[in-house]
C-alpha cells in the first residue's frame, strides 16, 4: 500500500521554531550567474564580498495593515511561531559595495577573523591561507537559502537595510 505523508500545520511550526534561531547571517556576492537557477546543492556563494549578522529576526504573519513591508507584501510581528520568519540585515557605508548578483542566508555557528571593522560584519568571503588570505570569515555556517539576483549596483557611503521573509516550509 503506497504511503502518503505531509508536514502538518503543527509540524511546520515545530520546524520553524527549530530553524528560526539558527538563521543568523546574510552574505552578498558578485558572481556572474547569468540566468541560472540557484543550485540546491550549493554550500557557498560564488563570490562572496560581504556578510553581516541579523539586526532583527521575528516570526510574522501576512497582514494587509502590517507595519513591515517586504517585496510588495505587508506583515505583522507574531508572538506565536509561524512558518514565516522576517530577517533584517544592515550594511554600513561601503561594506557591500559592488554589483550584487547573489545573496545567501546562513544558519548555524558563523565565526569571523578577530579584528574585523565591527563584530557583526566580515568582508571578502571565507578565509583560506592560499586561495583567499584576505577573507574574514573563519566558519561560514550552512547556506540555508540562496538567491540569484539581477545585478544590482550598490553605491558608496550608503547604508543598506536588507529585509527578507523566509518561508521555512511551504504549505502544500
Amino acid at each position: 500500500m503506497p504511503q502518503r505523508t505531509t508536514f502538518t500545520a503543527d509540524g511546520r511550526l515545530v520546524v520553524a521554531e527549530a530553524v528560526m534561531p539558527l538563521l543568523t547571517h546574510l552574505a552578498v556576492g558578485t558572481f556572474a550567474w547569468g540566468h541560472a537557477d540557484p543550485d540546491p546543492t550549493a554550500m557557498a556563494l560564488g563570490h562572496e564580498i560581504a556578510r553581516v549578522r541579523y539586526i532583527e529576526r521575528l516570526f510574522v504573519v501576512e497582514d494587509p495593515d502590517g507595519t513591515l513591508a517586504v517585496a510588495g507584501a505587508k506583515y505583522s510581528p507574531s508572538d506565536d511561531p509561524t512558518r514565516l520568519v522576517y530577517l533584517r540585515f544592515r550594511f554600513i557605508d561601503a561594506e557591500a559595495q559592488g554589483q550584487w548578483s547573489e545573496m545567501g542566508v546562513f544558519a548555524g555557528p558563523v565565526t569571523y577573523q578577530p579584528g574585523t571593522s565591527r563584530p557583526e560584519y566580515a568582508a571578502n568571503g571565507v578565509y583560506d591561507a592560499t586561495l583567499n588570505p584576505t577573507g574574514q570569515v573563519l566558519n561560514p555556517g550552512r547556506l540555508f537559502r540562496l538567491t540569484h539576483l539581477d545585478p544590482t549596483e550598490t553605491k558608496p557611503a550608503t547604508t543598506l537595510d536588507v529585509q527578507l521573509i523566509v518561508e521555512v516550509i511551504r504549505a502544500n
